[in-house]
């Protein structure tokens, strides 16, 4: 599918907005290995943080979202519409 961003908020260069052409390929749900020992997976499709805008992605399967929760930015998340 098309995914169109409209909004997107997070912790810059800690909490991750990634995009997949295979949801497959999302091999965990942690965040980066520098906030909590997890291992941070940059979406093939694109790999967002702070208020970097995603704009529109074709070829969607997955969106992942990854944070470590020791700090929330005020509007926090994000809005997207989803066309198939």
């Amino acid at each position: 599918g098309t995914v169109a961003f409209s909004n997107f908020v997070s912790e810059g260069g800690w909490d991750f907005l990634n995009v997949w052409s295979n949801a497959g390929s999302i091999v965990n749900v942690w965040g980066p290995s520098t906030s909590n020992g997890g291992i941070d997976n940059s979406g093939d499709l694109g790999h967002f943080s702070g208020t970097e805008s995603p704009g529109t992605i074709a070829g969607v399967a997955a969106v992942q979202f990854i944070t470590d929760w020791s700090y929330m930015e005020p509007g926090t998340g994000f809005s997207a519409t989803l066309t198939c």
